[in-house]
């Protein structure tokens, strides 16, 4: 039998027996990652993604919620009816349902393992891919089936993806992310590079603010997918923040889960918004964000959440399957190898910026690294090179470094400074709002700082001072 004609792994049953868990009473986040392509029948995947979207609201998943939730995606028909998930019912005992799910991913695993053969063997028969190309490729794209932690995503790829990266590889489109915020474009700040770049700052700059600007933009206004990596306190502010926003409160209510009072209607009104609100953030989260997540490991703060190693293979599995954008929060998080036992920290870094560097320059895709400042004080300078943690080989592998600083005389607002750019101007600073309690900076308002124009117009104005502190008539003249 031909390799062709061979079926694919693939088990109806158990992926029935899994949705009739989840009707029998487990618990959609008791599956662990089970992502929709698990899943390998249109009609299930579509039963699994209304379960999955019902679960992130904080809805019950029974066989109403789940019928009223297809029938509003115009799916109630194409699955079957409520007759289809009524048979559902009663299927396997729910304590074997971790069982199935295992299954369920290693079949996913498998299926994957089928693609990347024919991927492989596609290459291998094109006479215009070289070889060696051919073979890292296909390297990559088994060891991205081979990690054992599944990665995390919601549904399908969109399709246009394909086609936007091809126009990336022929040069169709530019070789790099605009940054959400006018101030730092009209003052000629490119953006992100298909390199590594470097956001830093002291705690409370908006580090996550900032990036979180970006994140949002690009997933959904640009409608690119990417991988974020929350190593410090997990990936909380890039739902929470944007939350914050929609819904008109502060970041710290969207964790205590306090909306706005008012009388009963008011009150039916914010949570049907914030219901709405979470439905679109799930379905655009799970369609185009892989998301590695520390939160509530009880990793103690001095301690590394990642090892570089798994960080690397981690990320390499999410451009596999299609990320453009990698976000990293934050670098001094992550445990860096060291060579031998006298090799000193800022040099293993420093080899480690230079491998995450390369994977950027390689694939086309900018990789964001957040890190943290050496100041203890904010003394209102302008952020140097030399103030970034372990600075000097994290300097050298950076293409963009922008430094995040605060100064007095400028309330409300947080200011941005391109330490280094190697595509775009250096040396530029932009005065970006805050938007009030969301945690989030505004992405226009803001404006291009001229720190020379502003001590000169500073100095012209204490003069005029000084001659309007003259009398008219010196002491002792005339009466």
């Amino acid at each position: 039998m031909s390799a062709e004609a061979l079926p694919e792994p693939r088990d109806e049953q158990t992926e029935r027996a899994v949705l009739g868990c989840v009707f029998g009473g487990v618990p959609v986040q008791d599956t662990g990652p089970l992502p929709v392509d698990c899943f390998t029948g249109l009609q299930r995947r579509h039963v699994w993604e209304a379960m999955l979207s019902l679960a992130v609201e904080g809805r019950a998943v029974d066989h109403i919620t789940v019928a009223s939730r297809l029938k509003d995606r115009g799916q109630l028909v194409g699955v079957g009816g409520p007759a289809a998930l009524m048979a559902l019912d009663g299927v396997p005992l729910a304590a074997s349902c971790r069982e199935y799910c295992g299954r369920l991913r290693e079949l996913s695993a498998r299926r994957a393992m089928v693609a990347a053969a024919d991927a492989a063997r596609a290459k291998a028969l094109d006479m215009s891919v070289p070889p060696t190309r051919g073979a890292l490729e296909a390297a990559q794209a088994f060891a991205a089936v081979r990690m054992e932690r599944p990665l995390v995503r919601g549904g399908r790829a969109v399709l246009r993806l394909a086609q936007r990266w091809q126009d990336f590889i022929d040069g169709k489109a530019e070789p790099y992310l605009t940054v959400p915020y006018a101030a730092l474009n009209e003052a000629g700040f490119r953006g992100f590079v298909p390199n590594l770049n470097v956001l830093a700052g002291r705690s409370g700059n908006f580090k996550t603010g900032f990036a979180t600007g970006c994140v949002t933009d690009w997933v959904f206004r640009q409608g690119l997918t990417g991988g974020v990596f929350g190593l410090e306190d997990g990936v909380e502010w890039v739902t929470d923040r944007p939350t914050a926003q929609h819904m008109g409160i502060a970041y710290g209510d969207v964790g205590a889960c306090r909306l706005p009072g008012g009388d009963e209607s008011t009150a039916r009104y914010h949570e049907e918004k914030l219901a709405e609100w979470m439905s679109q953030l799930h379905a655009t989260y799970e369609e185009r964000l892989f998301l590695y997540d520390v939160t509530d490991t009880g990793i103690d703060a001095d301690v590394p959440s990642i090892s570089f190693p798994d960080l690397l293979a981690e990320a390499r599995r999410m451009i596999h399957h299609g990320a453009r954008f990698i976000v990293i929060d934050h670098g001094l998080r992550i445990e860096y190898p060291r060579s031998h036992r006298e090799q000193r920290e800022d040099q293993a870094i420093g080899k480690a910026m230079d491998a995450l560097a390369n994977l950027g320059m390689r694939t086309g895709v900018p990789i964001i690294l957040l890190w943290h400042l050496n100041r203890n004080s904010d003394d209102e300078a302008i952020p140097k090179r030399s103030d970034l943690k372990e600075s000097g080989y994290l300097d050298a592998a950076a293409r963009v470094i922008l430094g995040l600083w605060r100064q007095q005389s400028r309330q409300g607002h947080q200011l941005v400074t391109a330490v280094k750019a190697t595509k775009g101007k250096e040396g530029i600073t932009a005065a970006l709002e805050v938007d009030g309690p969301s945690g989030l900076l505004r992405a226009a308002n803001g404006y291009v700082v001229d720190f020379e124009a502003e001590r000169a117009a500073a100095q012209e104005e204490r003069s005029l001072r000084s001659t309007r502190r003259k009398p008219l008539f010196p002491t002792g003249g005339a009466a």
